[in-house]
């Protein structure tokens, strides 16, 4: 959902495919679960990825099969989506948000409900023989051979991902030798919040029954991660992060202003996104970001690195097994432009 404002314009907190089924609850970002992100390339990624399969080896193992474990089914009985298929799709998410996701009922069910839409409509598509046309028979094994080739980077890079006591130092030297990365040229807030969409009553109720729960004791960030409608911020809990004065929405920023102590949060208040409860989590004046606030995230940067220059390695020495075939490849490429000349023609 927008909020951010930038010179008068607006733009989006969130960048997630809306047309995987995780899109309710992951927000933020991500790709099928048979396709690895290269930020879910870390050493903890990894081992908890490495974890989350062993689980359902057990689960195997100790007798419980899937069969048993039916969550929905289709009309006709003749599909249904089970819990070792939400296990083996949830892979694709962060691990704060699989596990948390994966305790919720109504975000099961709501998930639960795109996964088996997806193989009813697979199923439709081969009962039509579509999975028989040459072109798919291609794409489904280029997707095949990209999810092989992905869990292959992971299984590689165990054995040479930095330690610990490396990682650590790649953040310190990054710290002390650029510093001006971290330099705050102005004070920065970092707040929370819910957002509730639409303007009618239903939506007033809605955010006022939140607002009503925290004044009982209930856990901000629990409630943003149940009822947010900001795809941006709900998968984190509500958090928007650090940001100048002037980044939010005019209303946003004038409910902000009003809070004074960390942890103290609005009253429901109105913009034209909907209706927000803000929460004020901490604040930082300019200058040198302290080491602690940025060490985490430079360790995770020192990894995805290592990562990244493993990943290159690996393509420049495969890549010597290649051999271009010039002619067909300068025939190709004509024949397209050709073509492409005649679309534009048109």
């Amino acid at each position: 959902m927008p909020l951010w404002a930038s010179h008068g314009r607006i733009a989006t907190t969130s960048n997630l495919s809306a047309g995987h089924p995780w899109v309710a609850i992951e927000k933020a970002g991500r790709v099928p679960a048979f396709f690895v992100g290269e930020s879910a390339i870390g050493k903890s990624a990894m081992r908890n990825r490495a974890l989350w399969v062993c689980a359902l080896a057990l689960l195997t193992a100790s007798g419980i099969r899937a069969e048993e474990e039916v969550l929905l089914r289709s009309a006709d009985g003749r599909q249904q989506v089970t819990a070792e298929d939400f296990r083996a799709d949830a892979l694709a998410l962060p691990d704060h948000v699989r596990y948390h996701a994966l305790s919720e009922p109504l975000k099961v069910e709501a998930v639960g409900q795109g996964l088996l839409v997806r193989s009813i409509l697979a199923k439709q598509a081969r009962e039509k023989g579509l999975d028989q046309r040459e072109i798919i028979k291609i794409r489904l094994q280029q997707v095949q051979d990209a999810a092989l080739r992905d869990f292959l980077l992971e299984d590689l890079f165990k054995e040479k991902s930095p330690s610990d006591a490396d990682l650590l130092k790649y953040a310190e030297n990054e710290y002390k030798y650029n510093a001006k990365r971290f330099q705050l040229p102005a004070k920065e807030r970092k707040a929370s919040h819910i957002l509730i969409t639409g303007t009618d009553e239903d939506a007033k109720k809605s955010i006022d029954d939140l607002h009503h729960q925290l004044q009982q004791g209930a856990d901000f960030g629990e409630l943003a991660f149940k009822f947010s409608k900001d795809p941006g911020s709900a998968s984190n809990y509500g958090s928007l992060g650090y940001f100048p004065k002037g980044k939010m929405v005019p209303e946003f920023e004038s409910e902000l202003d009003k809070l004074e102590k960390h942890g103290e949060y609005s009253k429901p208040f109105q913009t034209q996104f909907g209706w927000h409860i803000v929460r004020l989590d901490d604040t930082r004046d300019a200058g040198l970001v302290p080491f602690e606030q940025v060490r985490q995230r430079l360790i995770e940067e020192g990894r995805e690195k290592a990562f990244k220059d493993f990943r290159e390695t690996l393509f420049q020495k495969t890549l010597a097994q290649v051999k271009s075939e010039s002619a067909a490849i300068e025939a190709f490429a004509k024949k397209n432009k050709e073509l492409a000349d005649k679309q534009r023609a048109k």
